[in-house]
């Protein structure tokens, strides 16, 4: 199958990456530039060069600066409507592997940062915040967490387990649900303790979701999967919140333009984002 690019950066990434071998043990370059920043935090060529292979994880600094990224689209997108927040991947991995006294848990720099993200000086929090998203690293894959609190709903996203991601994550959403719970207390005095336990707990059978699961036993499937990927990283190399993004882009133009099969490839492509990063 024959990857199809719309973006006239598409292919220039897929090259570039390909070109540097990423995160690959073989990978003996110190190259290693900012093409994401935002909100203080960076991913850099390597980190997002795990983006591409469809048999690779995601690395979880990139989750960390997407969900920054993430947060200020939705807020421009839904402006003067309720919130939409994506919570670093440090809360979930907190909550899950350290200690199970939760109030600790919940003294913690990682869920203060949470805190004062719920919170809103102008509005009661629980009642701006439409959804918040959790993502979480756990055996080896990722899922996500969604609490919805216009609709009352807990939903898990799960590729791998479409149909029974609830289930499978059952001890797992239990201790985020309680953890949430300590966090919007701490954001929200009007907050109901408990609350969250009355909630809908269920599976979204999201369209990125349904199309993954259903071509599982496709030939096709990791093709299409590696270009969906590649798209991904594109659309947020080139967001308009990533705050390096006209650097970067300039950077893979120039690359493109000249500096491929040109020897000592290392040293100019190097000094070509060195000049533009200054």
């Amino acid at each position: 199958m024959k990857s199809e690019y719309k973006h006239p950066l598409l292919k220039t990434i897929a090259d570039f990456v390909l070109h540097y071998g990423g995160l690959s043990p073989h990978n003996q370059s110190t190259f290693d530039p900012v093409v994401i920043r935002c909100c203080g935090e960076d991913a850099t060529f390597r980190v997002v060069s795990t983006v591409i292979s469809p048999i690779s994880l995601f690395h979880i600094q990139y989750v960390r600066v997407v969900a920054m990224m993430y947060g200020r689209v939705w807020a421009k997108r839904y402006e003067g409507q309720s919130r939409r927040i994506m919570l670093d991947p440090a809360f979930a991995q907190l909550v899950l592997i350290g200690s199970h006294d939760y109030e600790s848990v919940c003294a913690s720099d990682v869920i203060q940062r949470t805190v004062a993200r719920i919170q809103d000086k102008d509005r009661i929090p629980t009642y701006s915040v439409n959804m918040v998203f959790v993502p979480v690293y756990e055996g080896g894959r990722w899922w996500c967490l969604i609490f919805s609190f216009n609709r009352a709903e807990i939903v898990v996203v799960d590729a791998a387990f479409s149909k029974r991601a609830s289930e499978v994550h059952d001890l797992s959403v239990g201790k985020l649900i309680h953890a949430m719970d300590l966090v919007l207390q701490q954001a929200d005095q009007t907050w109901q303790t408990g609350l969250l336990w009355g909630y809908e707990t269920g599976v979204v059978m999201l369209e990125v979701v349904k199309e993954c699961s259903d071509r599982l036993l496709q030939s096709t499937m990791l093709v299409d999967l590696q270009n969906k990927r590649l798209r991904l990283l594109c659309d947020d190399i080139t967001c308009e919140f990533n705050e390096v993004k006209h650097e970067t882009e300039a950077f893979l133009n120039r690359w493109r333009l000249g500096v491929r099969g040109i020897k000592g490839i290392d040293q100019k492509v190097e000094q070509s984002m060195e000049e533009l990063t200054e």
